[in-house]
Order: structure tokens, then sequence, then C-alpha cells
């Protein structure tokens, strides 16, 4: 009564129905068993959106890598441009003049649009388109203005971003003819082991100091990961090889009865024993 009273303090000449108290309390506890559940739910349906996610960007990769890469980059195009200037088209209703000096116009919008209808067959074609941005905006707009500055900006930022991409593309297995991702056979460990130590001597050619480093422990990760999966191949191979050595399977012997003659002599001698023992009964 006393924790009842604690959690429902009474007033002066109030009575306690401890009835409707324990009703309340086990109401209050069938409530927090639903909230527990419900939470549970949301939390396995945002795991299922996860994956669902994943599941999508993996059938993409597989079916349009190209533009699936594309499309990574025009995203971090899209968020590089701070000002939004270059997201969609020049109004040419509001600055005019501008088709009289710019005879191909193009802007983040439209790069989106031809990589999402699949209109880019290379990477040199997506960057032209880019840095088309970039001439359009230094032509027609006063050397040392603001936006002449912020296209600059712009350049050197995304340079890394544009370089990045690049990589990806050749280290991405396409077919150029039809656009597909190639399959490959998987390697083997020992032949990962090579192409990972390859790009290690790669990585110290790097001048920039945190880029080679950075990339340096990148790579001695991954080849501290394969020599961990070498090892563990190399202790399940060693114990089943022992196990196979201490139960050797057991064959029959040379000029010996076969398995299967064995049973059928067994089950004939207990026929016989049987017969017997009945024969000594009625005698």
């Amino acid at each position: 009564s006393s924790g009842i009273n604690a959690e429902w303090p009474l007033r002066p000449g109030e009575s306690v129905d401890k009835d409707q108290l324990v009703k309340c309390q086990r109401l209050r506890h069938d409530l927090e068993r639903a909230r527990l559940l419900v939470e549970l739910i949301r939390k396995r349906e945002k795991r299922k959106k996860e994956q669902l996610k994943v599941a999508q960007h993996l059938m993409e990769m597989e079916l349009c890598p190209l533009s699936y890469i594309l499309n990574r980059t025009v995203d971090l195009l899209f968020a590089r441009d701070t000002e939004e200037l270059f997201h969609e088209p020049v109004n040419v209703d509001e600055v005019q003049g501008y088709l009289d000096e710019i005879k191909q116009p193009m802007d983040l919008g439209t790069i989106r649009s031809k990589v999402e209808n699949m209109e880019y067959s290379s990477f040199d074609q997506f960057k032209a388109d880019f840095m088309l941005i970039i001439s359009n905006c230094l032509l027609f707009n006063a050397t040392g203005s603001n936006i002449y500055k912020y296209a600059e900006k712009l350049k050197d930022t995304c340079r890394t971003i544009m370089n990045r991409c690049k990589q990806t593309i050749e280290n991405t297995p396409i077919d150029w003819n039809t656009l597909l991702l190639l399959k490959q056979e998987e390697k083997t460990l020992e032949e990962q082991l090579v192409d990972v130590k390859n790009k290690v001597e790669e990585a110290k050619a790097i001048t920039n100091w945190s880029t080679r480093t950075s990339r340096l422990k990148q790579l001695r990760r991954e080849i501290r990961k394969i020599k961990q999966r070498m090892n563990e191949e190399e202790r399940l191979s060693t114990a089943d090889s022992m196990s196979s050595a201490e139960n050797p399977k057991s064959e029959p012997e040379e000029g010996g009865p076969s398995g299967e003659d064995a049973t059928k002599d067994k089950q004939s001698k207990i026929s016989e024993f049987f017969v017997k023992k009945e024969d000594g009964i009625e005698g």
C-alpha cells in the first residue's frame, strides 16, 4: 500500500480504492509494454528500410555503374555550390544579353538530368559539362567580381571531387559497349595481398603529406585484414587435415564381405538361431 500511496498521493479526507489502483497499475504496465513493442517495430522497420536502400544501390551499381557514380558526384557538386548560383539555368529574361555571349549554357540541374537519362558515356563528357559551367561564368562576368571569384573558388574546391570520381570509374570494371558492370572472378587472398602492396608503393609517391599518410594507414589496415584471413584459412585447413588423419575412414578388408553382404549374413544367422531355438522347444 505504501508503494501505491507513493505513486498516487492522497489528499486529506480521500479514501483509497485499492482495486482501482491495481487496475491502473496493470494498465500502466500494459501501456509501457506496448510502447516498447512499438519502439522495437520502429527499429526493425528502420533496419529494413536501410537494407532496401543498400539493395537498391547495389542493383543500380550493377545495371548502370557509370550513371550511379556520376549521380553521387553530382550530389557532391550541388552541396559545394552553397550559394546555389549554378543549380538551375540562367534566367535569360532577367540577364540581358546572356545568350549573345554564351552559345552553350550549362548548369548542374541539366547535368543531373543528363546523368539520369544516361546521356554520358564517359567521364570526360561529364567533366566537360562541369567545366563549361565555370568557363561560361568566367566569360560573362567581369574579372574580379564576386561571381567571378566564386566560380574560381568552386572550380578549385571541386577538383578533388572530380579526381576521385575519375579514379572510381577507372577502378570499376565497366563494359563500355553496354555500360554494364563486368563480373570478375574473385581473386585469391595472395593475389589481393600483392595488389594492396603495389598500391602501397604507389601511395608512397604522393607528394601531399596528409593524403599520403591517411592512404598508407588505410592500405596497411587492408593488409592486416588479408593476413588475418589467410591465417584463419591456414588454421582451418590444418585442423581438417589433423581430424582426417585421426579418424580415417574404415574400409572393408580385402576378400571380406561388403557392408550390404555382412548385414545379410548377420540377419540370416539371427534367423537360424531362432529357428534352432524353436526346434529345441518343440523337441
